[in-house]
Formats: structure tokens, sequence, C-alpha cells
């Protein structure tokens, strides 16, 4: 920010009130519920307070379609991958025999069983 010499600087409020205002809640937003297969991908939309939308089986053109049409998307997406599916690979990559694990071993992790 340029200011002049002998001059304070003011700060701008980023919001001015805690109550929301009515062209705030008619916004259109999108919810992401990421897989690594379509079919286990949710979406949903929400048109300010009003869920206009709620699908299963959401692959990527669809996603991209909701979302040119909304101000907000939010993701949830898994950043990581379950302990036995990287040792199996890594196991793969030095050509070794796969430790032993069950596909649900593969599928999740360690936080998904404990949630589930």
């Amino acid at each position: 920010m340029l200011r002049r010499p002998g001059r304070r600087r003011v700060l701008r409020p980023i919001m001015r009130s805690t109550r929301p205002r009515v062209h705030d809640l008619h916004m259109r937003l999108l919810g992401v519920d990421l897989a690594s297969q379509p079919k286990n991908t949710s979406v949903a939309v929400l048109d300010g307070t009003t869920l206009v939308l709620l699908a299963g089986e959401a692959d990527d053109d669809a996603i991209v379609d909701l979302a040119s049409d909304c101000a907000v998307v939010g993701i949830d997406a898994p950043l990581g991958w379950p302990d036995a599916f990287i040792d199996v690979v890594t196991a793969h990559h030095r050509g070794e025999s796969p430790p032993p694990a069950t596909p649900k071993d593969l599928q999740l992790r360690r936080t998904d069983h404990i949630v589930a």
C-alpha cells in the first residue's frame, strides 16, 4: 500500500457485520464428496439455504458443469493412501512379494476404519 509520508495507515474492515445480508443468502454453492471413482462421488448444490440437487455417481464433466454455475465450490477429497496399499505398491516396485492384505485394507485408510 502506498502512503504519503506522515499519514497513518487506515485499515478497512474485511466484514462490517456478522449478520448475513439478504443477498448473501442467495449464493449458489456446490459441495463435492470426491472419490477415486465416479460411482462413489456425490454432489450437492445449495441455492442460498435450499438444497436444489443431491446426486451420486458424479463424473468429472458433471462436476465441472455444476461448478460453472456456482459462486463457491467445496471439495472433500482424500489426500492419502491406506498404509497397506502403499506397502503393496512399494513391494511391487522392489520386485518383492506383496505383504498379505485384504481388499478392505487396500481401500480404507486407518481413519476410514474408525469413522465407518
